[in-house]
């Protein structure tokens, strides 16, 4: 099961292109991506020729110390990079902003999903807001605001309902 290189570093066999060792690979605009396969993975690489799975590697061919594939802008700063290991893979966006745009519906399944914004968060819609939980849904914070724009506010339960503060001002 050999391959044939096309380049230093590159084999081509029956799994397409793969990279031996670190790789950098010029882009346009003067940006880079480098490819860095862990110690081992190099060596599975150029143990079977391929760079494919074997018994010395994690799960799907990636070595327990991973690999990383990083984008580099013209100026060397890391723009993104990516991670992947036989626990997890991860994805780290660089120094900067970052804007996600498309035109169809974005969705995203997870066990759990964690969020945090270490100055503030903001959540808005042009249209409605629908928050549903099969279970409890807490709400914490030194101060809470509610506030209805124009309408109604509703509270509805199917068992009591408790207010509970110091004191309770209504109609203020």
């Amino acid at each position: 099961m050999g391959g044939t290189t096309t380049k230093p570093g590159v084999v081509a066999g029956p799994e397409g292109l793969m990279l031996q060792g670190d790789q950098r690979v010029s882009l346009s605009g003067g940006q880079s991506l480098l490819v860095r396969r862990s110690a081992a993975q190099a060596e599975v690489a150029e143990r079977t020729g391929l760079g494919l799975a074997s018994e010395n590697s994690g799960a799907g061919g990636v070595s327990e110390a991973g690999e990383t594939l990083t984008l580099v802008d013209a100026r060397g700063v890391a723009r993104l990079t990516i991670r992947v290991t036989a626990d997890a893979t991860s994805i780290e966006l660089g120094p900067g902003s970052v804007r996600l745009a498309l035109e169809g519906d974005l969705s995203i399944d997870a066990r759990r999903v964690s969020l945090h914004a270490r100055e503030h968060l903001a959540v808005s819609s042009g249209g409605d807001v629908t928050t549903h939980a099969e279970d409890t849904i807490t709400q914490s914070a030194k101060r809470q605001h509610l506030t209805a724009t124009l309408g109604d506010i509703s509270v509805a339960a199917n068992d009591d309902v408790r207010v509970e503060g110091e004191r309770i001002r209504m109609n203020c």
